[in-house]
Formats: structure tokens, sequence, C-alpha cells
């Protein structure tokens, strides 16, 4: 991935809209979008919580907001609901 949030906005080999000109991110409608911080420490975050990891434990060990936390937990139950849609109910 390019960057910490592995978006390709505004960047030479980002790809345009449709496939015409125009950078975008090539996160949107993923976990991985807007991110502040690695797309790795995103990836470690949703590993633990999805283990049973506490949220409070994270927000110590890794410095944290709660709130961040929370709302990556949100971001990626979010897209796998999406995912399931298609994939699933969809055929």
């Amino acid at each position: 991935m390019v960057g910490t949030s592995g978006s390709t906005v505004g960047r030479p080999g980002g790809t345009g809209v449709g496939g015409v000109g125009g950078p975008f991110a090539e996160t949107i409608d993923t976990p991985f979008y807007r991110l502040h911080k690695s797309a790795e420490l995103a990836v470690l975050v949703l590993t633990l919580l999805s283990h049973g990891c506490p949220t409070q434990a994270i927000v110590v060990a890794f410095g944290l907001d709660e709130r961040t936390v929370a709302r990556r937990l949100s971001s990626a139950g979010h897209h796998c609901q999406r995912v399931h849609e298609h994939l699933v109910e969809q055929g």
C-alpha cells in the first residue's frame, strides 16, 4: 500500500473514476478509508477485537482514542455487512 492509509489520492498511479482521468481513493467503502494511522495498525486492532480483546486494552496498548477504535470496528462491521449482502444475498 502507498503511504499510511493505502489511498492513491493525488498520487501517480492512482486510477481515475470509471477509468477516466482524475484521482480517487481506492480504499473508499472499505475499513481503510480515511485512516490517520497505518493500515497495518488497523488490521492489528480489528484482529484483536475479533478475537475478543477488550477495547480498553487496545486503547492503552496502542495509545488510541476509544472513539477511534469503536469507529474502526463499526466501519469494518458495515463493510462486512455490505460484502455479505453482495455475495450471499444477491447470489
